[in-house]
Protein backbone atom coordinates (compact mmCIF):
# COMPACT_ATOMS: atom_id res chain seq x y z
CA UNK A 1 0.00 0.00 0.00
CA UNK A 2 1.11 3.31 -1.03
CA UNK A 3 1.83 6.83 1.40
CA UNK A 4 -1.15 8.69 1.57
CA UNK A 5 -1.04 11.90 -0.93
CA UNK A 6 -1.49 15.57 -0.07
CA UNK A 7 -2.77 18.08 -2.20
CA UNK A 8 -1.32 21.87 -2.23
CA UNK A 9 -4.34 23.29 -0.44
CA UNK A 10 -4.38 20.64 2.42
CA UNK A 11 -0.48 21.22 3.21
CA UNK A 12 -1.65 24.81 3.42
CA UNK A 13 -3.88 23.99 5.90
CA UNK A 14 -2.11 21.70 7.73
CA UNK A 15 1.43 24.20 8.30
CA UNK A 16 -0.63 27.42 7.89
CA UNK A 17 0.44 28.72 5.40
CA UNK A 18 -0.31 30.51 2.18
CA UNK A 19 0.04 29.23 -1.28
CA UNK A 20 2.58 31.70 -2.42
CA UNK A 21 5.12 30.36 0.74
CA UNK A 22 4.56 26.89 -0.31
CA UNK A 23 5.23 27.66 -4.07
CA UNK A 24 8.48 29.08 -2.45
CA UNK A 25 9.49 26.66 -0.52
CA UNK A 26 9.78 24.20 -3.06
CA UNK A 27 11.08 26.50 -5.53
CA UNK A 28 14.88 25.77 -6.95
CA UNK A 29 17.27 27.08 -4.30
CA UNK A 30 15.31 28.06 -1.72
CA UNK A 31 16.77 26.94 2.21
CA UNK A 32 14.02 27.05 4.82
CA UNK A 33 15.14 29.18 8.17
CA UNK A 34 15.36 25.66 9.64
CA UNK A 35 17.68 24.53 7.57
CA UNK A 36 15.72 21.72 6.72
CA UNK A 37 14.86 21.38 2.94
CA UNK A 38 11.12 21.06 2.45
CA UNK A 39 9.56 18.01 0.42
CA UNK A 40 9.42 18.52 -3.37
CA UNK A 41 6.18 17.00 -4.71
CA UNK A 42 5.94 13.90 -5.46
CA UNK A 43 3.65 14.65 -8.20
CA UNK A 44 3.82 18.19 -9.90
CA UNK A 45 1.15 19.95 -12.14
CA UNK A 46 1.09 22.90 -14.65
CA UNK A 47 0.37 26.20 -12.32
CA UNK A 48 0.80 23.99 -9.14
CA UNK A 49 -2.35 23.42 -8.14
CA UNK A 50 -2.50 20.27 -8.36
CA UNK A 51 0.95 19.16 -7.01
CA UNK A 52 0.58 16.13 -4.39
CA UNK A 53 3.04 15.40 -1.63
CA UNK A 54 4.02 12.36 0.74
CA UNK A 55 2.02 13.02 3.63
CA UNK A 56 4.99 10.83 5.69
CA UNK A 57 7.54 13.01 4.05
CA UNK A 58 5.65 16.46 5.20
CA UNK A 59 5.30 14.43 8.94
CA UNK A 60 9.10 13.74 9.13
CA UNK A 61 9.85 17.05 8.26
CA UNK A 62 7.86 18.47 10.56
CA UNK A 63 9.86 16.28 13.30
CA UNK A 64 12.85 17.25 11.86
CA UNK A 65 12.21 21.33 11.88
CA UNK A 66 11.00 20.83 15.52
CA UNK A 67 14.18 19.01 16.45
CA UNK A 68 16.07 21.62 14.36
CA UNK A 69 14.76 24.56 16.66
CA UNK A 70 14.88 22.50 19.89
CA UNK A 71 18.79 21.92 19.29
CA UNK A 72 18.86 25.48 18.10
CA UNK A 73 17.29 27.22 21.28
CA UNK A 74 19.69 24.63 23.63
CA UNK A 75 22.79 25.72 21.59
Amino acid sequence: MGDHLLTSTEVCELLKIGTRTLKRWIGPNHRHYTGVDFPQPVIRSKGGASHKFSESEITKWIQECRQHSTTVSHS
